[in-house]
């Protein structure tokens, strides 16, 4: 939380975070980690193997194992990259 305070008070905030997915726990982190803090960036996540709705559900389990109390689908977009 240190870094993104001091992000968030050194530089221009970026409004929106891109990533691959192929695990969910970056993916989970960073929206989490944006949703705790003032950076408040929406965060959009292309899944290279699996599903959008396997990640929605294995984002929320590790949010609900952290008991961060929000839902994976209101902190974080993620969409299938076309092949």
């Amino acid at each position: 939380m240190q870094f993104v305070k001091e992000t968030c008070d050194n530089f221009t905030v970026p409004d929106v975070l891109l990533c691959m997915i192929s695990s969910g726990g970056t993916v989970a982190g960073l929206a989490l980690g944006s949703w705790l803090s003032k950076l408040k960036a929406k965060v959009h996540a292309f899944c290279v193997c699996d599903d959008p709705d396997y990640f929605y559900d294995y984002v929320q389990c590790l949010l609900d194992g952290l008991q961060a109390g929000v839902c994976s689908r209101d902190i974080v977009n993620i969409q299938n990259v076309s092949t």
